[in-house]
């Protein structure tokens, strides 16, 4: 098997998984105009609790397209990943940089809102913050907290690492397909 043809089946592969997480992306779109359509048929006053619309987002994304999304990846080859301990200087060390990152990110993001809010000559709406304030603390705990973060790593860490690490984890291309 020559070069070209090799380079056709790693990019089948990608697109695949391209495919699928569009899929993902679409499902949810279309399972929040359902069920939205169902509820302000039905109950419309449901669609004013954020609680409740909160709570019907994160089905949408996160639970009712999970069954076909595990299908059409589970039909994609994956590689188990070995696993190493890490060490409690290496594990402190991982959470220093972390959380450096992200205190420079949130700066970053806080600077841009200011400069923008600033430009445009009005205040700049956080929307995410806007439902965190609004929605109830449980809910908050449970979806945005607990449960997004484990679907998160689901998706993105068990099934597109798992996947693709072959083409990363030896730093070349294999002669193998």
């Amino acid at each position: 098997m020559n070069i070209g043809e090799k380079l056709n089946i790693h990019k089948k592969f990608f697109s695949k998984i391209g495919a699928n997480y569009l899929i993902l992306g679409i499902m949810a779109i279309v399972l929040q105009i359902i069920l939205v359509n169902i509820i302000s048929v039905t109950n419309p006053e449901y669609l004013h609790d954020i609680n409740i619309v909160t709570v019907i987002s994160s089905l949408c994304n996160y639970i009712l397209p999970f069954p076909i999304f595990y299908w059409l990846m589970k039909k994609l080859d994956d590689v188990e990943i070995e696993k190493a301990g890490v060490s409690a200087k290496t594990f402190i060390l991982y959470t220093g940089i972390t959380i450096t990152l992200m205190w420079i990110g949130n700066t970053a993001g806080l600077i841009i809102t200011m400069l923008l809010s600033g430009a445009i000559q009005n205040d700049i709406a956080n929307p995410v913050q806007e439902l965190i304030n609004s929605a109830n603390i449980w809910i908050n705990l449970v979806i945005i907290s607990i449960f997004a973060p484990i679907c998160e790593e689901i998706l993105f860490r068990k099934f597109l690492i798992d996947r693709t690490i072959k083409y990363g984890a030896n730093l070349h291309f294999s002669t193998e397909t």
